[in-house]
C-alpha cells in the first residue's frame, strides 16, 4: 500500500508541475490552482505512505521509481539501499 501511495504522490506532483508551469506562462487561476491541489495531494499521499511503512521504506520506493527497471544493476540496488541507512 505505501508503494502505491507513492505512486500517487509522483502521478500528484507531475499533475501540479504542469498546473505551476501553466500558471507562470500564462498567469491563469486556473493553473494556480491546479498546481497548488497537486502539491497538497503530494502532501496527503506522503503521510498516508508514511503511516504505513518507515521512512526508509518509503525513500527506498521513491528512488526506485525513478529509475527503470531495465537500467538497474545490482551494484546500483545496493547503494540505494546503503544511501538509505
Amino acid at each position: 500500500m505505501t508503494t502505491l501511495n507513492v505512486i500517487w504522490a509522483t502521478v500528484s506532483e507531475i499533475f501540479g508541475d504542469f498546473g505551476f508551469k501553466e500558471f507562470a506562462r500564462q498567469g491563469t487561476a486556473k493553473g494556480f490552482l491546479q498546481g497548488a491541489l497537486g502539491y497538497v495531494g503530494v502532501i496527503f499521499f506522503l503521510i498516508q505512505s508514511l503511516k504505513g511503512g518507515n521512512i526508509l521504506y518509503v525513500n527506498d520506493s521513491s528512488n526506485i521509481l525513478l529509475c527503470s527497471r531495465s537500467s538497474l544493476s545490482t551494484s546500483h540496488l545496493s547503494s540505494l539501499r546503503l544511501a538509505a541507512v
